[in-house]
């Protein structure tokens, strides 16, 4: 059946015109290949383009998603206690590991004291694991204000999901 009296959605023009998909009046072409149905070839022209450009593609595709959720400006923790502490150690860890990089580089400027060299290795090495610590105090903050985040998040999207389905539920859907 030839589709040469049927009109065109924009939909349809508008993927014609973005591929260069032409009608001959019995065929639709797209590069070398013909096809009956222009659903076909607009079909082979968006696999052709995701194959030769998958950054656009990925972008096409999240420019078309649906921005319907929107979360509220008054948007607060449920811990903020949690969010505190974890601020605390992460504080409590760089001054540590600033600390102990401190008393490595008193222990290098100074190695020829009057207690001899053994002394100050020990102290250089006291340092440099007060340093390593702090790092790791650092991390543990950090972690802890992830999970705290994490639990957050996953409240708000539990709450959009609930306000989602009583919507739906309201409007008989």
């Amino acid at each position: 059946m030839s589709e040469n009296t049927q009109s065109y959605e924009p939909e349809q023009i508008e993927a014609m015109e973005r591929y260069s998909i032409t009608f001959d009046g019995e065929k639709y072409q797209f590069g070398q290949y013909r096809y009956d149905k222009l659903e076909d070839a607009v079909t082979y022209a968006r696999t052709q383009e995701e194959r030769t450009n998958p950054t656009r593609t990925t972008q096409n595709k999240l420019h078309s998603v649906n921005h319907a959720y929107v979360p509220t400006v008054s948007y607060q923790s449920q811990y903020g206690a949690a969010r505190i502490v974890s601020m605390g150690i992460s504080f409590l860890g760089w001054l540590v590991f600033a600390g102990g990089i401190f008393a490595a580089f008193i222990i290098i400027i100074g190695s020829g004291n009057q207690y001899g060299e053994g002394v100050s290795y020990w102290i250089l090495l006291l340092g440099l694991g007060l340093a390593v610590a702090g790092l790791f105090l650092v991390a543990a903050g950090q972690i802890t204000r992830a999970v705290v985040d994490s639990a957050d998040h996953t409240r708000e999207i539990l709450n959009y999901i609930k306000n989602k389905s009583n919507k739906e539920n309201s409007t008989g859907r």
